[in-house]
């Protein structure tokens, strides 16, 4: 049963919830089964102990729940999905729990109903009662407002008005601002995973959404949530446009107090996937490239990217590599070793290992490389191909031609095969095999041939390295070829 989706969810409850959630399991209200009851006590005690984990065993736990007669497995799991509903209701009764003013809203509607419009009031103080700075700006909150206009709206029909009501205007306003900010952030994310995954999403109506906004009488366009995403827009449109990542990377700083962590992170994300497509453009220019870092360094001085309490493995090792490739090996070395204890430990060794790799070939002790990558775990075809990248160049720089070449073909069986990665992702790795190749036995020709021959199939290997319109190790492969020109 430990592979159950019951199972593999209540693993992510923290030691509060598990109370709570017993506490809601028996509640009279929510539920009455005893076996429900039983099973979460159970469960719940034995599921965080890894030297209990025999007890989890489908047969032990059917024991414990019918001690007598001759339980069915189809008992059981009749069980386990009514507990699975029930925990899947209670983390939205938590969640909603934060969301206090929503709450409030919900409440008024129902008094209203009931007319008891002396509670209504009460509860109507209730509600922003503080500062509007001590909330995050985001397209929820101005969907939340819109519902708290909208049902104060409704009660001043209700109870007769008929003179000028500002709640219909505000309910309109705040309608209007989730639009556009709620537009433009979907219009950024269609237009991002068109680039970034090859996907053909149709983004509608931001033609006209930018007409609007440019209006001067629009006050909208001054809201920092609409005018970071504005920018963001900008920017994945016009692609080359430094100033909208500039202006991006202003508004960031001036508004970062009033978004939450996950808008920050989203942002940065944004800011980093354009400087990797600058950098990719002109790697010869490593500006964009320490843009990165500047990032990645503020995510993490700041856990906005952590997950969990833990910095994921793939930030974990895009800070290694960025920092390698800007040759700041001091700073990376210290990174990796300061951090690996941030990792959560199933991939932690792993990972580790990869970039320490890394960090030994840049440095060039390609035996200390050799002898890391050993103990990486392949989890993801980004690290099957980062190795084999990896173990390539070294086997090109120490002169095992022999290697190499027998890595390349097993390498492109391995792309060919793959059906976790689309023709995009696999583009890049087989024009590095099939540059590699050539440049290999062009090496190997050099010894043999006349200058005049070398000069023809040099031309040939610089021809097809030209022709890659996308390549792997791009800037390693342009040091090798200029330094093998005739």
């Amino acid at each position: 049963m430990q592979r159950s989706k019951l199972i593999t969810l209540l693993k992510h409850l923290d030691s509060r919830e598990c109370t709570r959630f017993v506490d809601y399991v028996h509640s009279p209200f929510y539920n009455k089964h005893r076996e429900v009851k039983e099973l979460s006590v159970y469960l719940l005690k034995y599921l965080k102990d890894p030297k209990k984990q025999h007890r989890l065993d489908k047969q032990k736990i059917l024991k414990f729940l019918y001690p007598t007669g001759n339980p069915q497995l189809s008992q059981l799991h009749a069980v386990a999905n009514k507990l699975l509903t029930l925990l899947q209701d209670f983390l939205v009764v938590t969640a909603q729990e934060v969301k206090k003013n929503t709450h409030y809203i919900r409440v008024l509607a129902e008094l209203r109903k009931r007319k008891q419009y002396k509670d209504y009031e009460a509860i109507l103080r209730k509600i922003y009662s503080k500062n509007v700075d001590v909330y995050e700006v985001s397209e929820d909150l101005f969907w939340e407002k819109f519902n708290y206009h909208r049902e104060l709206d409704t009660n001043f029909i209700t109870k007769g008005g008929r003179s000028y009501n500002e709640n219909l205007q505000l309910k309109n306003d705040y309608l209007e601002l989730f639009f556009i900010a709620k537009k433009l952030k979907i219009a950024c994310d269609m237009l991002n995973r068109n680039r970034i995954l090859g996907s053909d999403y149709k983004i509608r109506l931001i033609d006209e959404l930018f007409v609007y906004l440019n209006q001067t009488d629009i006050r909208y366009k001054e809201e920092p949530i609409i005018q970071i995403y504005s920018a963001i827009l900008n920017m994945l449109l016009k692609k080359d446009d430094d100033i909208e990542y500039q202006k991006v990377k202003e508004l960031l700083s001036l508004n970062s107090a009033i978004f939450s962590s996950n808008e920050i992170k989203t942002i940065y994300d944004y800011l980093e996937n354009y400087c990797i497509l600058q950098y990719k453009k002109n790697t010869a220019d490593d500006r964009y490239l320490r843009e990165m870092l500047n990032i990645y360094k503020y995510l993490v001085q700041h856990q906005i990217n952590y997950i969990d309490g833990f910095l994921p493995e793939s930030d974990y090792k895009n800070i290694g590599t960025t920092a390698i490739n800007l040759n700041d090996f001091e700073w990376a070395k210290s990174f990796i070793e300061d951090y690996q204890s941030h990792i959560q430990s199933s991939n932690r060794n792993s990972v580790y290992a990869y970039l320490m790799a890394f960090l030994n070939y840049a440095i060039k002790d390609y035996e200390a490389s050799l002898v890391f990558l050993q103990d990486v775990n392949f989890t993801h075809w980004t690290y099957h191909c980062g190795a084999k990248l990896l173990q390539m160049r070294i086997y090109y720089e120490t002169q095992a031609y022999e290697s190499l070449l027998s890595l390349a073909d097993a390498f492109r069986n391995y792309l060919k095969r793959n059906q976790h990665m689309i023709e995009k992702h696999q583009l890049p790795y087989l024009n590095f095999i099939k540059v590699t190749r050539k440049l290999t036995r062009l090496v190997e020709l050099a010894d043999y041939v006349s200058a005049s021959k070398y000069k023809i199939e040099y031309d040939k290997l610089y021809a097809i390295y030209a022709a890659s319109s996308t390549l792997a190790s791009k800037q390693w492969l342009q040091e090798v070829i200029q330094g093998l020109e005739p």
